[in-house]
């Protein structure tokens, strides 16, 4: 059993790991300390939304209809006078939201269906083969036709 002393010593060098471990992350992969940046950013954004957001995000006002952006409204207003940047901000809820769920839910029937494939294997896991990459891509005989054709 480890003495309150070694735990102790144990606690304060992973506490130096850690800054360590995050440089050497944004030196190997700077993308990925970019993107993780923004992601963290976003969230903040979006839980702070309330605190930082400079007016009600719905709230209309008539006399500052299309207002270009100012002191007063940093982004500028709507034609209803809603104030922009507190629309962006309170948005980001919304939009992390959909994206989050969008992909725990593509993982979690990812995962169902692998498993399942695996599991039964012999037809099943031919069909979810033939079937899983038609559902990722689109068809160039579908209806739908590219504006820029």
């Amino acid at each position: 059993m480890a003495t309150p002393l070694a735990y102790d010593l144990e606690v304060v060098e992973t506490r130096r790991r850690w800054p360590e471990a995050l440089r050497d992350f944004g030196r190997r992969r700077p993308l990925g300390a970019i993107g993780a940046v923004v992601i963290v950013f976003m969230l903040l954004v979006a839980g702070l939304a309330p605190v930082i957001s400079p007016y009600d995000p719905v709230a209309i006002d008539f006399g500052a209809m299309l207002a270009r952006p100012s002191s007063a409204h940093w982004l500028g207003t709507d034609s209803f006078g809603r104030d922009v940047l507190s629309r962006l901000v309170h948005g980001s809820r919304t939009a992390l939201l959909v994206g989050f769920g969008a992909s725990i839910l593509g993982a979690a029937i990812g995962a169902i269906l692998g498993v399942g494939s695996a599991y039964f294997g012999g037809r099943v896991d031919l069909y979810v083969q033939r079937v899983s990459p038609s559902s990722a891509t689109r068809s160039r005989t579908s209806s739908w036709r590219s504006p820029c054709r």
